[in-house]
């Protein structure tokens, strides 16, 4: 492996490929083909992955087929195909100051009253707002029957 190639996978791939992954550290280059079956290491039969997800595909029973960069395919233990995911948002350096800024922009005050019930102070049940705001998304607002 050369440098100019590694440049050139981290410049393509960027992260591990493996799908809804991500990570951007501690990456190793992995032959598609194998390169003691004769696959080449040229960057179409190269592809980034870290370290837990090359040990899947080496050790785990996973799968990678195609040609890097765009007809990767990613099977299962079992040769199920794994979706196509999107790739995680970039995380800003400052998440809390990000969020604080976003809250401004839409004129949201949230401090650690926000969340205080205004009832008997009885510990609210996420799962019963949670599967409320569901059903309200889906369009099918009723009333809950105890």
């Amino acid at each position: 492996m050369t440098v100019p190639l590694w440049r050139a996978l981290l410049s393509r791939d960027r992260m591990c490929r493996f799908p809804g992954c991500g990570r951007t550290r501690h990456l190793v280059v992995h032959h598609i083909q194998h390169w003691a079956e004769g696959g080449p290491t040229e960057p179409g039969n190269l592809v980034l992955l870290c370290r837990a997800h090359h040990w899947a595909v080496h050790e785990g029973g996973c799968r990678l087929e195609g040609r890097a960069p765009r007809a990767l395919v990613f099977r299962r233990p079992d040769g199920s195909l794994l979706p196509r995911v999107p790739v995680p948002l970039e995380v800003p350096e400052d998440p809390a100051a990000s969020l604080k800024s976003r809250h401004l922009k839409l004129g949201l005050e949230i401090d650690s009253e926000t969340n205080r019930p205004g009832w008997c102070g009885e510990s609210m049940d996420y799962d019963l707002a949670v599967a409320g705001l569901q059903e309200a998304e889906d369009g099918k607002v009723r009333l809950f029957a105890w």
